[in-house]
């Protein structure tokens, strides 16, 4: 059974790779090393960018849903998008 407290998870790597990372970037930004629950390719695919804004906590359902209620297609990765099921107007 898939545990859905697993989507992802912020993980703390050791400071010398934390370090090596963030300055191939901007070290004065804010910097987040996440475990997702998609394919490396699947991630780049969708943002082929170097900046993502997230918020913590499990707010996926209420995303959907305002996306949903705006007439907004979401994209969800990995196994929730594979599990979602779409409303009625998206499968017309």
């Amino acid at each position: 059974m898939y545990d859905y407290s697993k989507r992802r998870e912020s993980i703390d790597l050791p400071a010398k790779d934390k370090k090596e990372i963030n300055d191939q970037t901007d070290p004065t930004w804010p910097h987040v090393h996440a475990k997702l629950d998609c394919s490396f390719d699947e991630f780049l695919i969708v943002f082929p960018c170097n900046y993502i804004l997230g918020v913590a906590g499990d707010y996926l359902d209420s995303l959907i849903y305002l996306c949903e209620i705006s007439g907004i297609t979401p994209i969800v990765l990995g196994r929730d998008g594979k599990n979602r099921i779409k409303p009625v107007w998206e499968r017309l």
